[in-house]
C-alpha cells in the first residue's frame, strides 16, 4: 500500500544534525535503506519537514520506517494511505459502489 510519510524535524535537533554534518549521513542510509518512490523537503509550520512516498508491502515494515527518524532527529512521524492516479483510476467503481449505496437522496 502507498503511504505517505511526513517527518517533523524540531529545528533544535536539526540545527546540531546539520552543524556536526550527521544529517546528511543519517538521511542518505534512512533514504537507500527505506527505497521511498519520492522524498521532498519543506518548511511547514516554521518547521523543516520531510515527506516520503512509498510502497509499503506490509505494516511490519512501519518500525523499519518511523524509528530511524525517531531515534536519529527526534522527530514527529504521521504515516498516512496515499493513492497515486492510477490507484484512484482503480478505485473509481468503489467510489461509485459507495454513492450508489451511501449518498444522500
Amino acid at each position: 500500500m502507498r503511504m505517505m510519510i511526513r517527518i517533523t524535524l524540531p529545528t533544535d535537533t536539526m540545527n546540531t544534525r546539520i552543524t556536526d554534518g550527521s544529517f546528511q549521513t543519517v538521511l542518505q542510509n534512512y533514504v537507500a535503506e527505506f527505497k521511498p518512490e519520492a522524498v521532498y523537503f519543506v518548511a511547514e509550520n516554521g518547521v523543516r519537514t520531510m515527506y516520503m512516498f512509498a510502497d509499503m508491502a506490509s505494516t511490519s515494515q512501519l518500525p523499519a520506517v518511523v524509528e530511524p527518524p525517531f531515534l536519529a532527529y527526534e522527530a514527529a512521524v504521521d504515516v498516512t494511505p496515499a493513492m497515486n492516479l492510477d490507484d484512484l483510476k482503480a478505485a473509481m467503481p468503489h467510489i461509485q459502489a459507495a454513492v450508489t449505496n451511501y449518498a444522500a437522496k
